[in-house]
């Protein structure tokens, strides 16, 4: 049979080779939409044959399950014919193909009488009543006898005994290349119903017998693929893939179960595309255009269920150089892309992207290695923003992640590529600089680094500005390995924070000596109970009256040099002292309250840091503590800073030192941003108005106007309000003049001793 020079069977979807079922639509051509199934079969309804062995619907099922088996166009087409003989109640079933002058020759058939000597007299009765391949008919039922005015039918009916015929086109594209012919011996077999199945059954039939030409015509060319081979190697490199086989026009062939099985397979039978994250990527990946479609291609899709495929297409090419379709497959890398995932988490910070701690050791350590073999230098630059704290919790952590990722691209904007910048996680970054062969480089990067980093941050809702700290330390002259680097350079960046926010400051060894034994020295006070404690009385404005008092702790070192409340503090958040300074402080506030005359004592207010605030034990040691010395709660205020409150994490703690019946107290109010809302949400009982502000108050009118507006605030909430830092006479008289009740400061008394401030407990109670 000569093949139509137009031939392209047009697949949208088709049945893959697992013979399972699935919902198919013709594309293209005039074909219209048919089914392709298994033995279970899916047709629209219809009568079907009403005697023995003419049950229609189930006898095209097995038709359509041949089509998902057979592999040759004649055995299929014979089969076919067999079945409707046999089994569909028809005396002759044959079928035949347009040859290229016209003519109609048989290609199978069953039943009788054989066709081969009465091919003439057929032909004539389908030239006269069906039309030729040109025609494009789509069929038609006839029934006659002997007594038919068409002479080739009633030769028909008195040669042959039929009295009925069904001629059924086979086309694909819509043009017409054979046809079969169903013949029966009983008038009026097919109701008109019916016509639809048999249309059904002759579009499977060219489906089928079009598949197999294009799979013939791919095995019979000289395709330098060598299909063979190429199915051979598909089945052996992706057998655990997804296999799909595309024609020239980008149209569906085959595929296999595992391409299923990726997929999933919605009710309705058809692909899920709205499991893929982008599926309009999908489908546009799917469309290689002309100048490309020799070249292969590689790329990844995701699922909205995390599994990440991998998909790639190669081109079918002869060795003329045609192009016959694509060969897609669809390999699940998910595992392989979650460990690629751990190991770069491994490594890099997911927020930044950054190096983190793991990684920047080992660069660090191959830093030095080279730094041996050059004799030049390796700087190290410890960094610590300012005021990032006080953004994340009043802002947000989506407003801190966006501000830690910005300062990550402006800190890799200020050094060379052969640095390394690297997060070790919340604020803190670290640089490393090899090859460096003086100081005079480093100091100029450390000023664009202050600068970069001063320049305001545009944020969602708000432009904030922070500063850095950095340390800085070099090798081989300030450590020998990398441990001892990073620890120095993190010592002179807390060093300059002491002096000032926005500074860099380098390693001084003597400095470090110093340090270090400034921290044994307090360790030790701090064990043997060595540090001096004494008392800033709070007073109310009107009476002159005690009303408390602030714990102030003290320390002489070894070497005779006197350390302040503030210098104290600072001292013990760099050496990680602060949780046994409290309970130092603790406990012998606690003590001093134990000897007082419960008439004449007066609450004692202690500070309280983020670091202790962290520890979910905290309550229970300070109640432990109150039970210990056989304290009343309501003797003791814990002050937290204002920044600490505006945390979500803080709700808990803050109602756990409630539950206990502590006092609590925002201290240095005023100067921070605050969210008023959480002086209702949390159970707060006294505002300490800030230092600053008390100072500005009587010199500047938006000052004067914060401390009038926080101190009604206050007490129309039913707080305490307490001005600390009060200087002068006039200070005190601003706020009495605005309805503060309570202030301290050295206007008043500075911190006294223990037994001074029993005196004064002793005279207040006198008088």
């Amino acid at each position: 049979m000569a093949k139509n020079s137009n031939w392209s069977p047009d697949f949208n979807h088709v049945s893959g080779t697992t013979g399972g079922e699935m919902d198919i639509q013709a594309g293209g051509g005039d074909l219209p939409s048919f089914h392709a199934m298994g033995e279970a079969g899916l047709f629209p309804s219809f009568s079907g044959l009403h005697r023995p062995g003419g049950d229609l619907r189930s006898l095209i099922a097995r038709c359509g399950s041949l089509l998902a088996k057979s592999g040759s166009e004649i055995l299929l087409l014979e089969e076919v014919c067999r079945s409707m003989v046999e089994d569909g109640g028809c005396s002759l079933a044959l079928a035949g193909y347009y040859d290229e002058c016209g003519g109609l020759a048989p290609i199978a058939w069953h039943g009788s009488p054989d066709p081969s000597g009465a091919m003439p007299l057929l032909r004539e009765v389908i030239s006269s009543t069906f039309g030729g391949a040109a025609s494009g008919k789509q069929g038609c039922i006839l029934e006659f006898g002997e007594e038919s005015a068409d002479g080739a039918l009633r030769r028909l009916a008195l040669e042959w005994g039929f009295r009925s015929a069904a001629f059924l086109p086979l086309a694909e594209s819509g043009n017409v290349f054979g046809v079969l012919n169903l013949y029966s011996a009983e008038p009026g077999p097919w109701q008109e119903n019916d016509f639809e199945a048999l249309q059904h059954l002759a579009e499977m039939l060219s489906f089928g017998t079009t598949a197999i030409r294009m799979c013939d015509a791919l095995r019979k060319s000289s395709d330098d693929l060598k299909l063979k081979n190429l199915l051979l190697a598909a089945s052996q490199e992706v057998s655990m893939d997804g296999l799909l086989l595309v024609d020239e026009n980008g149209r569906m062939l085959t595929f296999n179960q595992r391409f299923l099985d990726m997929w999933g397979e919605s009710s309705s039978g058809h692909f899920a595309l709205d499991r893929l994250v982008a599926p309009e990527e999908y489908l546009a990946g799917m469309e290689i255009p002309d100048r490309l479609r020799d070249q292969s291609m590689l790329d990844e899709i995701e699922f909205t269920d995390g599994r990440v495929v991998e998909r790639s297409s190669t081109p079918l090419k002869c060795e003329d150089g045609s192009f016959h379709g694509r060969l897609w497959t669809f390999r699940d890398i998910t595992e392989r892309r979650n460990h690629e995932r751990n190991r770069y988490l491994a490594h890099f910070d997911s927020l930044t992207g950054l190096p983190n701690r793991v990684l920047l050791m080992d660069r660090l350590d191959q830093a030095l290695t080279s730094a041996d073999r050059s004799r030049k230098q390796v700087a190290v630059l410890f960094l610590d923003l300012n005021r990032f704290k006080q953004i994340n919790d009043t802002l947000g952590h989506e407003c801190g992640d966006i501000l830690l990722k910005t300062v990550a691209e402006r800190l890799k904007a200020c050094v060379r590529k052969v640095d390394t910048v690297a997060r070790l996680g919340g604020d803190e970054f670290v640089m490393i600089l090899p090859e460096i062969t003086s100081r005079e480089p480093v100091g100029s990067i450390t000023n664009n680094l202050i600068a970069s980093i001063s320049e305001p941050f545009s944020l969602p809702g708000a432009t904030e500005s922070i500063s850095v700290s950095i340390g800085v330390c070099f090798y081989p002259q300030d450590g020998k390995d990398a441990a001892t680097l990073l620890g120095n350079a993190d010592f002179a960046m807390y060093a300059g924070k002491n002096s000032s926010r926005s500074s860099c400051q380098f390693f001084s060894g003597e400095r470090r000596r110093r340090e270090l034994a400034l921290e044994a020295g307090l360790r030790k006070a701090l064990e043997d109970g060595a540090l001096s404690m004494r008392f800033l009385p709070q007073m109310e404005l009107k009476s002159g009256r005690l009303t408390g008092a602030d714990v102030v702790p003290g320390w002489i070192s070894p070497e005779g040099e006197e350390f302040s409340h503030a210098d104290l503090l600072c001292l013990a958040e760099e050496r990680g002292l602060v949780e046994p300074l409290f309970e130092w402080m603790l406990a012998a506030s606690l003590a001093e309250l134990a000897s007082w005359n419960r008439s004449s004592a007066i609450p004692v207010c202690l500070g309280v840091s983020d670091a202790l605030l962290r520890r979910k034990e905290f309550p229970a040691r300070i109640d432990g503590a109150l039970k210990k010395y056989g304290i009343d709660p309501s003797f003791v205020c814990l002050e937290m800073a204002e920044d600490s409150v505006n945390r979500d994490s803080s709700a808990r703690i803050m109602n756990e030192f409630r539950e206990i019946g502590l006092k609590i107290t925002i201290g240095e109010f005023g100067v921070s941003s605050s969210c008023l809302w959480n002086l209702r949400r949390y159970p707060v009982t006294g505002l300490k108005m800030a230092q600053p502000l008390v100072k500005a108050m009587t010199q500047d009118e938006d000052a004067g106007a914060i401390a009038k507006a926080i101190t009604v605030m206050g007490k129309s909430l039913g707080l305490r309000v307490i001005a600390g830092g009060v200087e002068s006479g006039e200070q005190r008289d601003y706020l009495m003049g605005i309805g503060c009740d309570e202030a301290q400061g050295n206007h008043f008394s500075d911190p006294v001793s223990p037994d001074i401030l029993a005196g004064l407990l002793l005279s207040t109670t006198e008088n």
